[in-house]
């Protein structure tokens, strides 16, 4: 894959960010219109409006899996039950190349490494928390995507993470089950099945060759390169993704 089209990932996960939260938002101030009341051209004109919105998300999520397609972990992707190609997409999108240290420009070392990226690491047998006055050391956005697919692995049993889930969460369930509370008990099995998911894809990622600097994938590349790949969109803002 060329710097092209991971830029061609990262950017339709953007783009549809934005038609979803302006959806989200607009059927949110229909709801508060409809409690002081509605006219019936209004309630038409508003449906309208949400209904070319929702079209539009539709395409956005079309256009997100065909970017994931050509994504060289698309195919790994597409393959694993229960998890989401939309949901993966995003992922991929905001963490980039999952073996890659775009930050200090080397792979990483291990899977351990994504995993405090992704705050999934223990710190002092606990797992990483938000302090006041304290930065955090982890991607916020990617962990917030990473909840989604760790979701989708508990409440999907065709998922390969699955039965690591269960086993993990009756393992805790027997040795702190008279001392903790339930939702910390389900939290740390949770945690357990996201690394799987991790390790799998860092490893898929290892045998694809991604680990090379000169490799088909990278972090994002800079702002002006995706300028320049794309004069289009230059009023978009670009993050860095990688660390």
């Amino acid at each position: 894959m060329t710097e092209a089209a991971d830029a061609d990932l990262y950017l339709a996960a953007q783009f549809l960010d934005s038609v979803e939260q302006v959806r989200i938002a607009t059927e949110n101030r229909v709801r508060d219109r409809e409690r002081r009341g509605l006219t019936t051209r209004e309630r038409l004109r508003w449906e309208r409006d949400l209904g070319a919105m929702r079209a539009l998300e539709r395409t956005a999520i079309l256009d997100l899996t065909r970017m994931l397609a050509a994504h060289p972990l698309g195919p790994w992707v597409q393959g694993v039950h229960g998890i989401g190609e939309k949901s993966c997409a995003r992922f991929l999108a905001t963490v980039g190349n999952p073996v890659w240290n775009g930050a200090e420009g080397r792979p990483r070392r291990g899977p351990g490494e994504l995993f405090a990226y992704l705050g999934q690491d223990v710190r002092n047998g606990k797992a990483p928390r938000r302090q006041r006055g304290v930065a955090s050391n982890w991607n916020g956005q990617a962990r917030a995507r990473l909840k989604i697919i760790t979701d989708a692995i508990v409440t999907q049993p065709d998922s390969p993470f699955h039965e690591r889930y269960r086993r993990a969460k009756a393992y805790y369930v027997e040795r702190d089950g008279e001392t903790e509370r339930p939702i910390v008990v389900d939290a740390r099995a949770r945690r357990i099945a996201a690394k799987e998911f991790l390790k799998a894809l860092f490893n898929e990622a290892l045998r694809l060759g991604l680990d090379k600097p000169a490799g088909p994938l990278r972090s994002s590349p800079p702002t002006d390169a995706l300028a320049q790949q794309h004069p289009e969109k230059t009023s978009t803002s670009f993050g860095v993704r990688n660390a």
